[in-house]
């Protein structure tokens, strides 16, 4: 029927069928059950072969599969080629209703995620081309229907991808014709569709655990994987993003473990292959930040074993090798070591000034701060330690009192890095900034202001 006016023999056709279908193929897909979700979407097409949903979402289908389980020529071309059924669908419609909201929304979605997937590929003409045209598309979406919170998360995505593209992008951003947009409006777009949205909410929400991330508002980031692990608790992805947070801006040992378990404890699929061996490493890397090196070793090993992605294979070689030198064994970790695939120059013998600086660092990334402003003091009362271990130390000292709310203490120890005669160049501009920050939040905003920019000038 591909041509027909869109109303050709749909007369008959149950819509709220074809909704709640949809919603069934969208839970299936979230849950990574991929086949189920495609049966659905086939489904879906052969009932409604006008409709865009199905096509949609069939695409999305090879997009995930990508994404998460193999980044193969297979599924990068059969996404392309099912996102091309639904322009095909979509672009029927716009011939006979050339101010169809709908139609234009899911140009403009499978226009962004062809360009997200061509971009990733290094194609990045063909991306900018392709982004473009999803821009375009997805500003006519919400101008006809302001009020689709689903429009406004393709718009919302394109307004912070954007805007937070780096400089060496924006050039030929502007070439394609595209702006720069803006963080705040994006971020309050993709809010307002993970709150309001039908069919994109959950995408919506999957883009803003990230996004806020990258922004430091970790609770807000922790609040969207949480709620995407609950409602989708088959999705290892969710879990292992939730416990990635916790091992990095979260700085929450004990639940990253937690949720690491709950990904070793879901069936072992293809789907699931990659987030599994990722959730070992994780398992390691909190136990390592909570100085436990015994279990942390293991579950390294464990990951090791599992071999189910290179990248997180070496990453835990190295790791079980720093665990085991750490530990006081430099001989085993020299074989841990040589398998991680970096250099040697890289790993040369930490003496025990560095290991104990090392402890310290590791304890406020396991988010123990009470525990590293002791370790701290009682370290940089050392007078064997160099001046760039003692910067460092004060540094993480800041950090610690920072993240425990103490912020004239932070400011204190920031300033004691600042004086400490270290050579570390990136080290100072951290600091400055760093206690600016303390010094905005202990209301001293002007003081605050100099000393951001202060760290812009190294």
């Amino acid at each position: 029927m591909t041509g027909a006016h869109p109303t050709v023999g749909q007369s008959n056709i149950d819509w709220g069928l074809v909704h709640t279908k949809t919603m069934t193929a969208i839970d299936h897909l979230y849950n990574l059950r991929f086949d189920e979700s495609e049966k659905v979407c086939n489904e879906l097409i052969g009932y409604a072969p006008q409709d865009p949903r199905g096509h949609f979402f069939k695409a999305m289908i090879y997009y995930y599969r990508h994404e998460v389980v193999s980044k193969s020529k297979n599924n990068y071309d059969r996404f392309h080629y099912y996102a091309q059924s639904a322009i095909n669908v979509c672009e029927n419609t716009l011939k006979y209703n050339s101010k169809d909201a709908k139609a234009t929304f899911y140009l403009g979605g499978l226009y962004g995620y062809k360009a997200i997937l061509r971009n990733n590929a290094g194609e990045q003409m063909k991306a900018l081309y392709e982004g473009k045209k999803g821009l375009d598309y997805l500003e006519e979406s919400v101008k006809l229907d302001p009020n689709n919170p689903d429009a406004q998360m393709g718009f919302g995505l394109f307004q912070y991808l954007t805007g937070k593209a780096p400089s060496y992008i924006r050039s030929a951003m502007k070439l394609a014709g595209i702006s720069a947009g803006d963080l705040n409006s994006g971020l309050r777009m993709l809010e307002n569709a993970a709150q309001n949205g039908l069919y994109a909410k959950y995408e919506a929400q999957r883009w803003l655990a990230e996004f806020w991330n990258w922004e430091e508002n970790y609770n807000r980031s922790a609040y969207h994987w949480k709620s995407l692990s609950s409602q989708f608790p088959q999705n290892a992805w969710y879990h292992l993003g939730y416990a990635g947070l916790c091992i990095s801006g979260y700085r929450r040992a004990d639940e990253a473990i937690n949720a690491s378990k709950r990904v070793l404890a879901l069936n072992v699929q293809e789907e699931s292959k990659r987030a599994i061996g990722r959730a070992y490493n994780l398992v390691g890397a909190a136990l390592f930040y909570q100085l436990n090196f015994k279990e942390s070793i293991e579950w390294y090993k464990k990951c090791i074993a599992f071999n189910s992605d290179s990248s997180i294979v070496a990453s835990a070689h190295w790791n079980a090798a720093r665990a085991l030198e750490m530990s006081g064994n430099r001989s085993e970790a020299m074989i841990y070591y040589t398998k991680s695939g970096r250099a040697a120059s890289e790993y040369p013998v930490l003496d025990a000034k560095e290991i104990e600086l090392l402890k310290l660092e590791s304890v406020f990334r396991g988010g123990d701060y009470q525990r590293g402003t002791q370790l701290g003091g009682t370290y940089i009362q050392r007078t064997d330690i160099t001046e760039d271990q003692k910067a460092r130390a004060l540094y993480t000292i800041g950090r610690c009192f920072y993240e425990a709310g103490n912020y004239v203490k932070a400011e204190e120890f920031y300033k004691y890095g600042i004086q400490a005669k270290s050579s570390l160049s990136w080290l100072q501009p951290y600091l400055w900034y760093r206690m600016g920050l303390s010094q905005a939040k202990a209301g001293n905003k002007s003081v605050a202001k100099q000393s951001f920019q202060t760290s812009q000038n190294y």
